[in-house]
């Protein structure tokens, strides 16, 4: 099981089902170079509505990737959010639409921006990894089962 974990992220992309839940991982190519994180995966309503809520902390390689079904424009909140994390938007094609940096904790504001794919990560990572709108994203949909 770690085995495959780990060639998953030296792949550098995908999506793996460990002990029922879903996770992914996402590799942004920035001028600098390139950084992987590991995502929990929102791919339905109520995991779209929840996100990152009530969390206290987000280890800095961890992050969550939003799957919805269309380009349309998404909205995200940060009520009932405890960290501020960078909302990162991203096209069908890997492009990278918008950057929210640092949006506050338990802020009623609206973040928004038509994307296929979104990403939550600490705040400050994307100023840390020079992550910019423009660069380009790998997200792999595939599903892989466990094998315990």
């Amino acid at each position: 099981m770690a085995m495959a974990a780990i060639i998953m992220l030296l792949a550098g992309y995908g999506v793996m089902s460990l002990f029922g839940q879903s996770y992914g991982v996402v590799k942004f190519q920035a001028d600098g170079g390139s950084t992987t994180i590991i995502t929990e995966i929102a791919d339905s309503q109520q995991k779209w509505e929840t996100g990152l809520m009530y969390r206290d902390n987000l280890p800095s390689d961890r992050g969550m990737l939003f799957l919805f079904p269309s380009l349309f424009p998404r909205a995200f909140t940060m009520e009932n959010t405890h960290i501020p994390l960078d909302i990162i938007f991203i096209s069908g094609d890997g492009t990278i639409l918008d950057i929210y940096p640092n949006a506050q904790p338990e802020s009623q504001m609206l973040y928004t921006s038509p994307c296929f794919y979104a990403v939550e990560v600490n705040g400050g990572f994307c100023k840390e990894q020079g992550i910019r709108v423009g660069d380009k994203v790998k997200i792999g949909l595939y599903r892989h089962p466990a094998r315990y």
